[in-house]
C-alpha cells in the first residue's frame, strides 16, 4: 500500500522488556499493521525503529501499551522522530550489546513452566512429549541462566546448546510460539539429566534417570535434584522414616519443610486453601506460600512438628513434572546445603558437601548440564487477607525493581550509582542507579565463609547485570555485621563515600519505598535485633518517620540478655531476665514456673549476679525476644531449634474468639510489659487455659499498636520488621485497621523481615 505520509520513529522502551517474547510481539503487531522498520534488544531495554504513516504509528503505541506480552512491565516509552529511512520490511535485529552503563531494562525473573508447554509435555505425539527443559516466549529460566545483558541466548547458559533443525526453524517461524526464544531447545538439542551416585558414578541418563531417581525416593531415599536455581533435597513427604533420615543427616530436628506438590489437586489435599492462596501457588512465580494444612492430611508429622504453618508449592519446572510422572506423592524439597550455608547450586560442591564417604546426606544426585549462572533459592510468602506478604524474595519474584522517585530531593547523580549491603541475617543488596533500585535474591544469613562469598559473588553479578558501578555504599549501624565491615573495608581501600543508616528506620524506609511514602508516619519497626544510635540492642521501636530522618517515640523497656548471643537460642534466658525485673532472687526462686523449672538454683544464682553486674548481659528492647520469653513462660519453648519458633509456636493457640488482653503501661517513653508478665505468671500458676493466655497476649500487641496509633490519628501507620512475619499478629492489625481513618501499610513485594534492610538503606540514600 503506498504510504502518503510516512514518518520514522524511534522507540525507546524500559522495563521488563528482555526474555518475555517482547520482540516477537513487536514484530507481529508491526507486520500485522503493514509498519516497516526494526526491533533489538539493548542495554536501555528495547529500541523499536518505525516506519509508516503518522495514523498508524499512533495505534501501534497504544496497542503496544494495551497488548504487550503477560509477563512484559513497560516503564518507560520515548519516541523520537528521525529522517525516513529505506526500509523493505520489518526484521528483528541483533542485540546491541554496548557499553554504556545507562542501563535501566530490567532482569526477569525466572517463569514456571506454562499450560501451553505442559499440553504438549503430556502429549506423547508431540516431539517435546516428556520433554525436561520444555519452555517458551511465556515461560522457563531467565534471571538464573543470564551471564550479561542483553538477554539473547549467546548471553546465557543455552549458549552452550545447538539448536537441532527443527528448533532452528521454530526459532525463525512468526507464526510459532517459540519465533526468537532465547531458550529454545527440544530432547534432542538440550540439556540431558543424569543421575549418579556418591562416588560421581552416573547410573543413568535421560528418562532412565528420572525413573531411577523416582525408584530411589520410593524407597525412603533421599535424593540431591537439580532445580532451576539450585538443589533441592528431596524425599517422600508420607513417610516418617524417610523424613527422619533427612533430619538426623540435615541436623535439623524441627524447623519445618516445603512440600513439593505435582498440581494444585495435591496441595488441596493437604491444606485449606482460600482463593487468594490458590492464586499465589498457581502464580507465574510458583513461590513456597505459607497455609494452614488439613487435619488428617497424608503427610508426616515431622514435616512442620508443632505448628500449624504448611509451606506448600507447585512443580515449577518441567524436569520435576517429568519425576511426578513416576512418583506419585509429596515431596519434601528443602534447599540443599549445609546448616547455615547458601543453596548449592554446582553438583561438584553437592558431592564435596552432601555425598562425603563418613557422612553422606542424600543418596543420589540428579544433575543436569545447563549451568547456573546465577542461583536464586526459592520465595516465600503468604496471604493475609487477601494481601500478599514475602518472607524471601527469590526464584519467580527477583531482582525487584521500583522506580526512584523524580522529585527525589537527593541528585540523580548520587542515587545513580549506590550500592545498599544490608543485613546480617536474611542478606539481601541493593543498587539504584539509571532512575530504578533493584533489590537481589535473598542470600542467606552471613554468618558462614560459603555465606560471606556468596554476598560477594552477588554483589559482582549484580553490579555487571546492572552495568552500575557505585560510587557510594550505604550499611547498617552494627559493627559486628559482615556486610557493614565488608562495606569499610571497600570504602577505605576504594575510596567510596560510605554512610550507615540505622536498622530499624532503614525497615521503615523500605516499607514507604515500596508505597511512594515521602510524608511523616508512624512506624511501629519490631524484629530481634538491631544495632540502635545509642549503642544498644533495639526491636521494639515506635518511630515517627520521614524521608529525611526519624524520632524514636516509644521503645518496648529494656531488659538484659543473659549471657549475650546465647540468650537468643535460650528463650528460658530471656524469660529470667525479665523475672529478675519485676522480682527479687529470692523471690524468683519460689516462683512456680517453667521458666524457673528450666534451670538449676545454682544456674539461677549465677545468672542473677551476672545480670546485676552487667557482664555480658547487653540490654535489648527486642519485640522478638519478648516472644521468646512468653513462649517459655508458657513451657513452649525453653531452648529454639530455629529462628522465629517462638512465634510459630504461641500463634497455634490463638484463639479470635478471646477478646480479653493484657495490660501494659507506657511512660517516659518506655512500654512496660511487666503488668503482663505477672499475669501471665498468675494464669499459668492458676491453671487457665493455654489459649486464653496466648491470646491475651496477641490481643496486648493489637492493643499497644492501636492505642499508640489513637494518639496520632494524623499519620499513616507502618508495622514493619521480623516479628511481623506473625501471621495471626498481622492478621489482627489488618482487620483492626479497617475501620479506621488511618492507613495501615506493611510490605508486600519486598520482604518484611531483614531481606529488605538494603532497599531501606538504598532508599535513605537516594529518595
Amino acid at each position: 500500500m503506498q504510504i502518503k505520509h510516512p514518518q520514522h520513529l524511534r522507540i525507546q522502551v524500559s522495563g521488563r522488556v528482555q526474555g518475555v517474547g517482547f520482540r516477537p510481539f513487536i514484530f507481529q503487531l508491526a507486520q500485522a499493521m503493514q509498519l516497516k522498520g526494526s526491533v533489538c534488544n539493548d542495554v536501555q531495554g528495547v529500541t523499536i525503529h518505525l516506519q509508516g504513516e503518522a495514523e498508524a504509528l499512533e495505534r501501534f503505541q497504544q496497542r503496544l501499551q494495551s497488548e504487550a506480552p503477560k509477563q512484559a512491565q513497560i516503564l518507560s516509552m520515548e519516541t523520537e522522530s528521525l529522517p525516513l529511512s529505506d526500509y523493505a520490511d520489518f526484521n528483528i535485529l541483533e542485540s546491541e550489546s554496548g557499553t554504556s552503563t545507562q542501563a535501566n531494562n530490567q532482569i526477569t525473573p525466572d517463569i514456571a513452566v506454562c499450560e501451553n508447554c505442559l499440553q504438549e509435555f503430556h502429549d506423547p505425539s508431540s516431539r517435546r512429549y516428556h520433554d525436561p527443559f520444555i519452555n517458551c516466549s511465556d515461560c522457563g529460566p531467565r534471571f538464573s541462566i543470564l551471564n550479561r545483558p542483553a538477554y539473547d541466548r549467546s548471553n546465557s547458559a543455552m549458549a552452550a546448546f545447538e539448536l537441532c533443525e527443527s528448533c532452528e526453524s521454530e526459532y525463525h517461524d512468526p507464526a510459532n510460539r517459540r519465533f526468537h526464544t532465547q531458550g529454545i531447545c527440544c530432547p534432542e538439542c538440550g540439556p540431558k539429566p543424569r543421575l549418579l551416585d556418591c562416588r560421581k558414578k552416573e547410573v543413568a541418563e535421560c528418562g532412565e534417570a528420572i525413573q531411577q531417581a523416582a525408584e530411589t525416593l520410593d524407597q525412603a531415599g533421599l535424593l540431591a535434584f537439580k532445580g532451576v536455581g539450585g538443589f533441592h533435597i528431596l524425599c517422600d513427604a508420607t513417610d516418617t522414616q524417610a523424613v527422619a533420615t533427612l533430619r538426623q543427616r540435615k541436623h535439623r530436628p524441627a524447623k519445618p519443610f516445603a512440600v513439593l506438590c505435582r498440581d494444585l489437586e495435591m496441595a488441596k489435599s493437604l491444606a485449606d486453601l482460600t482463593e487468594h492462596e490458590i492464586e499465589l501457588l498457581t502464580s507465574d512465580a510458583r513461590p513456597i506460600v505459607l497455609v494452614q494444612p488439613k487435619q488428617g492430611n497424608e503427610l508426616s508429622d515431622q514435616v512442620a512438628p508443632d505448628i500449624d504453618r504448611l509451606g506448600l508449592f507447585l512443580a515449577y519446572s518441567p524436569l520435576q513434572h517429568l519425576l511426578f510422572e513416576y512418583f506419585d506423592r509429596p515431596l519434601i524439597a528443602t534447599s540443599a546445603n549445609l546448616s547455615g550455608e547458601p543453596i548449592i547450586y554446582q553438583a561438584e560442591e553437592v558431592f564435596a558437601k552432601l555425598c562425603r564417604n563418613d557422612q553422606p546426606v542424600v543418596d543420589y544426585v540428579l544433575d543436569y548440564d545447563r549451568e547456573i549462572v546465577n542461583p536464586c533459592d526459592d520465595s516465600i510468602v503468604q496471604s493475609i487477607d487477601g494481601k500478599t506478604v514475602t518472607l524471601r524474595l527469590a526464584r519467580g519474584l527477583a531482582p525487584f525493581y521500583l522506580p526512584l522517585k523524580k522529585d527525589s530531593n537527593k541528585t540523580q547523580q548520587a542515587c545513580s550509582e549506590t550500592l545498599a549491603v544490608g543485613a546480617q541475617q536474611k542478606s539481601a543488596v541493593a543498587l539504584a542507579g539509571n532512575g530504578q533500585i533493584v533489590l537481589s535474591p535473598y542470600i542467606g544469613d552471613l554468618y558462614s565463609l560459603a555465606s560471606q562469598q556468596r554476598f560477594q559473588k552477588v554483589i559482582d553479578r549484580m553490579k555487571t547485570l546492572c552495568r552500575i558501578r557505585p560510587k557510594c555504599l550505604v550499611s547498617d549501624l552494627h559493627p559486628q555485621y559482615f556486610s557493614s565491615r565488608w562495606a569499610e573495608k571497600q570504602a577505605m581501600q576504594s575510596g567510596l563515600e560510605l554512610t550507615k543508616v540505622q536498622h530499624h528506620y532503614a525497615h521503615v524506609l523500605a516499607c514507604m519505598a515500596e508505597f511512594g511514602l515521602s510524608e511523616k508516619v508512624l512506624a511501629f519497626s519490631w524484629d530481634g535485633t538491631g544495632f540502635g544510635e545509642d549503642g544498644n540492642l533495639w526491636g521494639g521501636e515506635v518511630m515517627l518517620a520521614d524521608a529525611s530522618g526519624y524520632e524514636r517515640l516509644l521503645h518496648l523497656k529494656p531488659f538484659k540478655l543473659l549471657g549475650g548471643d546465647l540468650a537468643n537460642q535460650q528463650p528460658r534466658r530471656i524469660a529470667l531476665a525479665l523475672l529478675f525485673d519485676s522480682f527479687s532472687l529470692d523471690e524468683v526462686l519460689e516462683l512456680d514456673s517453667p521458666t524457673v523449672k528450666a534451670f538449676s538454683e545454682a544456674e539461677i544464682e549465677q545468672l542473677h549476679l551476672i545480670c546485676h553486674k552487667s557482664l555480658n548481659s547487653p540490654s535489648s528492647s527486642s519485640m522478638g525476644r519478648l516472644f521468646d520469653a512468653v513462649a517459655s513462660l508458657l513451657d513452649l519453648k525453653q531452648n529454639l531449634d530455629y529462628e522465629g519458633q517462638s512465634g510459630l509456636l504461641l500463634e497455634k493457640h490463638y484463639d479470635p474468639k478471646i477478646t480479653e488482653a493484657y495490660g501494659f503501661e507506657i511512660k517516659d517513653g518506655l512500654i512496660d510489659v511487666a503488668p503482663m508478665i505477672e499475669q501471665i505468671l498468675k494464669d499459668h500458676q492458676q491453671g487457665v487455659e493455654l489459649s486464653v493466655i496466648v491470646s491475651r497476649f496477641f490481643n496486648m500487641l493489637v492493643n499497644l499498636i492501636e492505642q499508640v496509633s489513637d494518639q496520632n490519628q494524623n499519620l499513616p501507620v507502618i508495622v514493619t520488621g521480623g516479628v511481623f512475619q506473625n501471621k495471626t499478629l498481622l492478621k489482627l492489625l489488618s482487620q483492626g485497621f479497617e475501620n479506621k481513618r488511618q492507613t495501615l501499610y506493611f510490605q508486600q513485594q519486598a520482604p518484611i523481615n531483614d531481606g529488605s534492610i538494603a532497599l531501606g538503606q538504598v532508599s535513605w540514600e537516594c529518595i
